[in-house]
């Protein structure tokens, strides 16, 4: 399934970015597989730690890691603020 993000605050270069994830993946598993997918590109330089703290939400919510993604879908990358 294709997983588009829509980014905001200094993940918002990845807005409109696009990766493939099986079918019932969970949000850890995109999120990692993100990670592996920019780690090589040098415009997105700085973000692989940024990730691990982002909070990937829907338009309607907040999904934490565990959650199952079962079709595709935008993700709204939400860096943290202020240090936390």
């Amino acid at each position: 399934m294709k997983i588009y993000f829509n980014g905001f605050g200094a993940t918002k270069i990845l807005s409109g970015y696009c990766i493939e994830v099986e079918k019932n993946s969970s949000v850890s598993a995109i999120k990692k597989k993100l990670i592996t997918s920019i780690k090589t590109q040098d415009q997105y330089a700085g973000l692989n730690e940024l990730l691990l703290t982002t909070a990937f939400a829907s338009d309607e919510c907040v999904f934490d890691d565990d959650e199952m993604i079962t079709q595709d879908m935008t993700l709204n990358l939400l860096p943290p603020v202020c240090g936390g």
